[in-house]
């Protein structure tokens, strides 16, 4: 029962999630298994979103080949879903590994086994963010989808971003609810965990920060090079 528990407790309580870190009441993986599945969620829902976006983008590829395209997305789809997981926890080990290395700075109480589990507890927060936008564009209907941009929401301010500014695109939409908040939430973890000071905790969720936008940044450049 405490595994569901501590998943409502990270978004109404979560010193109660700290307090089980602390006591060895809970490892990574039962966070990592929440975020895969609402990863997986999200993945699955935006398949029909990305099959859209390649019908509208078929570049200077014959017909025949677009369909074939087509075909090899709809019978790979599987596979990529059960990736998720193994992709969520590969990203996981190189931005919480370069994040703890300032953890173990700051703090002498560091472990890495538990703020490996805080860093997955923020993400569940962080995750709900592609959820919500993948249902939005659900919700508005994939017949909707005239651009590859029709195909996203977001509520960060990368909206405000010019169009061919990957660098400003990708700050801006690290400054997004979601994501926000789940530093907020990783921050408490380290206070809580490992009795860091706030201005210390401060410190280490900045370069999880930095990370994210640099990912949006070649998620950006990919995109635009596609």
């Amino acid at each position: 029962m405490d595994f569901i528990n501590r998943f409502l407790w990270i978004f109404s309580a979560p010193a109660k999630v700290f307090d089980h870190i602390t006591e060895d009441k809970v490892s990574w993986w039962q966070p990592w298994i929440w975020l895969s599945i609402i990863s997986t969620i999200t993945a699955y829902l935006s398949l029909p979103a990305q099959r859209a976006v390649v019908v509208l983008n078929p570049g200077n590829i014959p017909p025949e080949q677009l369909q074939q395209q087509l075909d090899m997305m709809d019978k790979y789809g599987t596979v990529q879903l059960l990736a998720v997981p193994i992709l969520i926890l590969v990203v996981a080990l190189i931005v919480g590994g370069l994040s703890y290395i300032l953890v173990s700075i700051l703090s002498e109480k560091a472990s890495f086994k538990k703020f490996f589990t805080v860093y997955f507890y923020g993400g569940i927060v962080a995750s709900l963010a592609g959820l919500l936008g993948v249902i939005m564009v659900r919700v508005k209907g994939i017949n909707t989808i005239r651009v590859p941009e029709d195909a996203q929401f977001s509520i960060s301010l990368g909206f405000l971003a010019p169009p061919d500014g990957a660098l400003i695109k990708g700050v801006l939409s690290g400054i997004e609810f979601f994501s926000i908040w789940a530093l907020v939430v990783i921050a408490m973890g380290l206070m809580r965990v490992f009795d860091m000071p706030r201005k210390h905790a401060v410190y280490c969720v900045i370069p999880m920060w930095v990370l994210s936008v640099i990912m949006i940044m070649i998620d950006n450049l990919v995109r635009g090079l596609n």
